[in-house]
């Protein structure tokens, strides 16, 4: 599929995953970001992330972001924020958050990398010859975490890290069996 609707691409994705989330079922609502949504995460003080500075990547054309929410709750309790290249044919993930970190009970903790791995693989699926997905300037003390899901560290002495579209797409299967398992 050519990128030509992107956007419709994106709320597929979106679809894919609200579906796979019920069919868990995890009590979580998958939406995009909205504007004041966007403005309420720069603001949000569970947040460490400069949300700020990416405010220009989520007018972009080609941005890609969801925010993760408990069913019924107007609170964000985890979002993404992603770019896909049309020249690079790669997703660019660069804003990864969970936010219910002392929530030890939530349906979202420890389950935000994974869901953005289903999202992530879902999408380049969609998208002809894409290549992959980057990390870009993951939190140094959680590489090992997302070594954990097929991402290797980046190349140079840049802090990215990478894992091809492949690598996603059979990471995608064993998570999706191993979340439904551990719901049932």
């Amino acid at each position: 599929m050519e990128t030509d609707d992107f956007p419709g691409m994106c709320r597929e994705t979106l679809d894919f995953l609200q579906t796979f989330i019920d069919s868990v079922p995890l009590n979580l609502t998958v939406n995009p970001i909205s504007e004041d949504e966007f403005e309420a995460l720069v603001r949000d003080n569970r947040s460490s992330l400069n949300w700020r500075s990416y405010f220009g990547h989520y007018l972009s054309d080609e941005s890609f972001h969801i925010a993760f929410k408990i069913t019924g709750s107007d609170t964000i309790d985890g979002a993404i924020l992603a770019v896909y290249s049309v020249s690079h044919k790669v997703l660019h993930l660069l804003l990864l958050e969970s936010l219910i970190h002392t929530q030890r009970k939530h349906p979202l903790k420890g389950r935000l990398t994974a869901l953005t791995v289903i999202a992530a693989t879902m999408l380049l699926t969609f998208l002809e010859g894409s290549k992959g997905a980057w990390i870009v300037e993951p939190d140094p003390l959680l590489i090992g975490h997302y070594s954990r899901f097929g991402f290797t560290r980046g190349f140079g002495e840049k802090s990215v890290m990478y894992a091809s579209t492949e690598t996603l797409q059979s990471m995608q299967t064993e998570l999706l069996n191993t979340l439904r398992d551990s719901n049932t």
